[in-house]
């Protein structure tokens, strides 16, 4: 007797699809084995922020969230060796923001804290009366 087109059909989609799901089930076995993580590594490398330039002058800056602490980074061409401004490495609340560098690269500013929000409050995480 001769199987019936339907029947053939069933075997034709039940093999890739077993296939699919057999290597679907491996995968993620082997994923969790190569690449152990912590979230503390996951939130260990710094994330800058903020790149400015000087306009004549070979000098950039940027702002880093570090672990908690928000810190000013400079650096001056051709080597661009990062140089670390401040040293703000708790997680006090306080943003820093605005930076801006003067066109021959000598001076920084930047705004450390908070500017009001809509209904005129400022944050003040640490209680500070200041």
């Amino acid at each position: 007797m001769r199987a019936s087109p339907l029947i053939r059909r069933r075997g034709t989609v039940v093999s890739p699809v077993v296939v699919l799901l057999i290597l679907l089930s491996a995968g993620p076995a082997v994923a969790q084995e190569e690449i152990p993580f912590s979230i503390p590594d996951v939130l260990s490398p710094a994330f800058p922020y903020d790149l400015v330039a000087a306009r004549s002058a070979d000098r950039i800056a940027w702002l880093a969230y570090e672990r908690g602490g928000r810190n000013v980074y400079t650096a001056a061409g051709p080597e661009y060796r990062p140089v670390r401004l401040t040293g703000w490495w708790e997680d006090d609340g306080r943003d820093l923001s605005a930076l801006q560098v003067s066109a021959d690269g000598s001076v920084l500013l930047f705004v450390r804290g908070h500017t009001p929000d809509r209904t005129g409050w400022i944050a003040n995480p640490a209680s500070d009366p200041r």
